[in-house]
């Protein structure tokens, strides 16, 4: 039976329990945020699993941005693929500053530009649908290379911020430029459809019940098993230098230049190639997707090909 002095120490007992309770959790939280609220850490807010758009832009005449479908990032208006591996790395490295403490190194706005911040700079907004959730400039690395200076904008601080950031945002990396990635096992069918003439390969069994790479257009004729799986290896794994934007010119792909069609058990694929731009790329279309990238002259060269180059 529990006596007045037992309940009097169940009291203290329970009082204790509570202030340990309170002081490990509620005030540790509590400190950790105000940590960070003081820091000026004005990302602390922003909860990167409900932001679905983000938007990139250097001045007012190059605006670029992504946006969540399904949990996938797409690129752009025509709502192109984009590389994975940058967007888990531009994801981790938001979650990571938004948690992390803001060094403030300096006060004066006149020497933001000391930091490589300008309206010029980066500048990224976040959205969650169609609220901002942030919106903020990104600098130069830090001398140590390990952390990046930002600044809100109308904000006369300048802040470093423990990661690097530059990569993450550089809007050119973020398509993903892989036109084809499939294996060479299977294929049995190359045509080769050039505008006056077609080049017809074959791995199928021939009548006498051989398998081996040969002609059938323009002549019949045997073919180096090596060379045409360097072909197959340079065709089957393409990547792009870049994508142009998808809508507007034709690119010379209504009358192209060269049409590849490579089938078998696991592969169909068709790439159209149209004419080239300034710089000496280009011009290739996937069709199973409808996307226009460039690639360089030694990728259209290594895809161009007479019956010569497979004896």
């Amino acid at each position: 039976m529990f006596t007045k002095k037992n309940y009097l120490l169940f009291i203290i007992l329970l009082i204790l329990s509570l202030g340990a309770w309170a002081y490990t959790v509620p005030y540790q939280k509590w400190q950790a945020e105000k940590k960070i609220n003081d820091s000026g850490n004005f990302l602390s807010d922003v909860n990167m699993d409900l932001v679905d758009k983000i938007e990139v832009s250097r001045g007012d005449l190059d605006k670029n941005f992504i946006k969540k479908n399904n949990g996938v990032w797409l690129y752009g208006e025509s709502a192109l693929p984009t590389e994975k591996i940058i967007m888990d790395s531009m994801e981790e490295k938001l979650r990571n500053i938004a948690t992390s403490e803001f060094v403030k190194v300096s006060i004066n706005p006149d020497k933001k530009t000391n930091f490589g911040i300008n309206q010029l700079s980066l500048q990224v907004k976040m959205y969650q649908g169609d609220v901002e959730m942030a919106d903020f400039f990104i600098g130069n690395l830090t001398g140590d290379y390990q952390s990046t200076y930002i600044s809100r904008n109308n904000d006369d601080n300048t802040y470093s911020v423990a990661d690097t950031l530059v990569q993450s945002f550089d809007y050119a990396s973020w398509p993903d430029k892989t036109i084809t990635d499939s294996a060479i096992e299977g294929v049995d069918v190359i045509n080769l459809n050039y505008p006056n003439y077609v080049i017809s390969l074959t791995n199928k069994p021939a009548a006498t019940g051989e398998i081996y790479w040969r002609s059938e257009k323009p002549y019949a004729l045997r073919l180096n098993k090596e060379k045409v799986e360097e072909f197959l290896n340079k065709a089957l794994k393409l990547e792009a230098t870049s994508m142009p934007p998808q809508a507007g010119d034709d690119y010379g792909l209504e009358n192209p230049v060269l049409v590849v069609e490579i089938s078998g058990a696991d592969v169909n694929e068709k790439l159209i190639f149209g004419g080239q731009n300034k710089n000496n790329e280009y011009y290739i279309k996937q069709e199973k997707t409808g996307h226009v990238y460039l690639v360089t002259k030694e990728n259209k060269e290594a895809i161009f090909k007479q019956i010569k180059d497979f004896q």
